[in-house]
């Protein structure tokens, strides 16, 4: 395309777009967008008109599709509009720290920049996002921090200090300045528990985004737990507080929420000072029946998990074979944090207590089928090695951490009972390939549509369960 055809393509562009036609403008400079390497000055107004769309009521939200087109410019981070547009399309998916973020840095740009954004336009959803933040960033009523300061210490032992979460803000730069962290209680070692306890304080006072077909189940709320060795120094036990910090802001940040067997990672070491890599939530330990969980005045449910440090390669078996598969190699290990402590996946043979099944080579069924990596699925499945009896795909929920590549995919044995699932432990995140490999029955399913639910019949296939049409969809996300 000559440098003139490409003017009279974008006038024509901006005439649709003032004439309200954001579709045409759609179609229009898609249909033009041939060239392998993407041009800017056609892809940025076509986010726009797609960002567009999704803000009015002329149709779908193409948020997530004007992301991607986003990301295929190479060299933008420095351009203003790029990351206005990319907070527009983290603002509409809920993603409202992300979104806070890119303003930012597309306020700095804008002040040098030749071709400046409007600053009404930054303004006004700098001011948007910075009310969604406030109202994210709760606090627990009097006396429901009461409930909660009174369990840990019937349940943990007696509280001996507290580490002010105002006192956190801003040990991690990229933060945005109005995040609000919560309390972390200490309870230093004594007679029965000979390690220092760490236990957050004001995690659950904001509900997570759990799914809906978790929602009736109560764990929307949580905090987080983690025991250090009895001899370390304030100063040794700086990096913890940080990842309980940073860990606890993640369903924020996400708009998505953590639940037990969930397992994250920053892409590095989580100190210097080993070679563990990631945090998996576990159940706790070490702690009275009843720790792992308290009600509030409300009735809703606040549920306690433990923060386990593993690394690189127990992090990608957890991935590949599950949760319990991983603490079935670790029955020796301490629930206190150990900088050294063994590896259990460094050299793993057919002595470790792990069925066999899981220690197989699988099959690779789903490598070609483009369809996402990662689903969530009944631990009756990964565990006892039931089949699959029900079946859902779900759109996949937005902010799941960059190494997982959600494939929307829900499956339970149909086994599970309503007390069963009522608890967050029932469903862990493994492999797509994993769960084919158990149950192949699955396979020829897997790519079909978002909103496909199929039950197992009395003939041993499985059905689709059509959708009621006057039914209407909750959002996922």
């Amino acid at each position: 395309m000559t440098d003139k055809e490409k003017k009279a393509l974008l006038e024509k562009a901006e005439e649709l777009r003032r004439q309200g036609d954001l579709h045409e403008v759609v179609r229009l400079l898609f249909s033009e967008q041939r060239d392998p390497k993407a041009d800017p000055d056609i892809m940025l107004p076509l986010v726009r008109a797609m960002l567009d769309i999704s803000e009015s009521s002329q149709g779908n939200d193409l948020s997530e599709t004007a992301e991607i087109f986003l990301n295929a410019l190479d060299n933008m981070d420095s351009s203003a509009e790029w990351h206005l547009l990319a907070a527009r399309a983290d603002y509409l998916r809920n993603r409202y720290y992300a979104a806070y973020a890119e303003l930012l840095k597309a306020e700095e740009l804008n002040k040098s920049s030749d071709r400046p954004v409007s600053e009404e336009e930054l303004s006004e959803l700098l001011a948007v996002c910075r009310q969604e933040l406030k109202s994210m960033n709760a606090r627990y009523a009097p006396n429901d921090h009461r409930i909660v300061l009174s369990h840990i210490g019937t349940y943990f032992g007696k509280i001996t200090g507290v580490i002010r979460g105002r006192d956190l803000t801003g040990i991690t730069p990229h933060r945005p300045e109005l995040d609000v962290f919560p309390d972390i209680a200490v309870i230093d070692p004594d007679d029965e528990h000979e390690w220092r306890t760490f236990v957050t304080v004001g995690s659950g006072a904001t509900e997570m985004n759990v799914p809906d077909e978790l929602r009736p189940y109560n764990c929307t709320r949580c905090e987080y737990v983690m025991y250090l060795p009895a001899s370390w120094t304030p100063a040794e036990s700086a990096w913890a507080i940080n990842l309980m910090k940073n860990i606890s802001a993640i369903p924020k940040e996400r708009n998505s929420y953590a639940g037990f067997g969930h397992i994250f990672s920053s892409g590095s070491n989580i100190t210097e000072d080993t070679d563990l890599f990631g945090t998996m939530l576990i159940d706790v330990q070490e702690a009275p029946q009843g720790a792992e969980q308290l009600e509030l005045s409300d009735g809703s449910r606040v549920v306690f998990y433990q923060l386990f440090p593993v690394y690189r390669e127990e992090f990608e078996f957890k991935l590949s074979h599950g949760y319990s598969a991983l603490i079935s190699l670790m029955p020796h290990i301490s629930a206190v944090f150990d900088l050294h402590r063994e590896n259990v996946c460094k050299n793993t043979d057919d002595e470790h207590p792990v069925d066999e099944l899981l220690l197989a080579p699988e099959f690779d069924y789903t490598g070609k089928l483009g369809v996402g990596e990662f689903c969530a699925v009944s631990r009756r499945i990964v565990e006892q090695g039931e089949r699959v009896g029900f079946m859902r795909r779900f759109l996949p929920e937005s902010g799941q951490p960059a190494a997982e590549t959600d494939s929307g995919w829900l499956f339970l044995s149909g086994a599970e009972s309503m007390s069963s699932l009522a608890m967050p432990y029932t469903l862990e995140i493994c492999r797509l390939n994993t769960v084919c490999n158990i149950d192949p029955d699955v396979v020829p399913f897997l790519t079909s549509p978002y909103e496909s639910t199929f039950f197992r019949g009395e003939d041993d296939r499985f059905i689709p369960l059509l959708p009621d049409p006057d039914e209407t969809r909750p959002p996922m996300s």
